[in-house]
């Protein structure tokens, strides 16, 4: 393999592991370039929710099995349902880039709550075994 691919890989392989790295350093950067720290947390949140769904999908199969995926997928779209139904009756319209905001940093509190719960389990089990 060429030395590109493995780093790249590695790289890859880390953000997926410590995703709460990624998002201190997509913070950390933003805040420096733009001064609003309030902004720079919300892209950091933003950018760094798929990684946290990667993180928890992976210690998810590490540690028991089943259709994880699809799962996330039906909590994603009724979560998004019952926005727009929100909206509906409480606006009488509908903005779907709102809900769709909205249900992403849903994602990331849920996510990256998950992670946490999943790392302290993989550190409870190796304690214990």
């Amino acid at each position: 393999m060429s030395h590109f691919l493995e780093f790249s890989i590695l790289i890859l392989s880390f953000t997926i592991v410590f995703p709460f790295v990624v998002t201190y350093i997509i913070y950390f950067f933003v805040n420096f370039f733009t001064k609003y720290e309030m902004k720079a947390f919300q892209k950091a949140v933003d950018w760094s929710t798929p990684l946290y769904i990667l993180s928890v999908y992976n210690l998810y199969k590490m540690y028991f099995s089943g259709p994880l995926f699809s799962y996330i997928l039906v909590f994603v779209l009724i979560v998004l349902s019952f926005l727009l139904i929100y909206q509906r009756n409480r606006d009488n319209e509908v903005i779907l880039s709102r809900a769709v905001k909205i249900v992403w940093r849903l994602c990331f509190l849920l996510f990256s709550s998950l992670y946490v719960v999943f790392v302290l389990f993989g550190i409870l089990q190796l304690l214990f075994l």
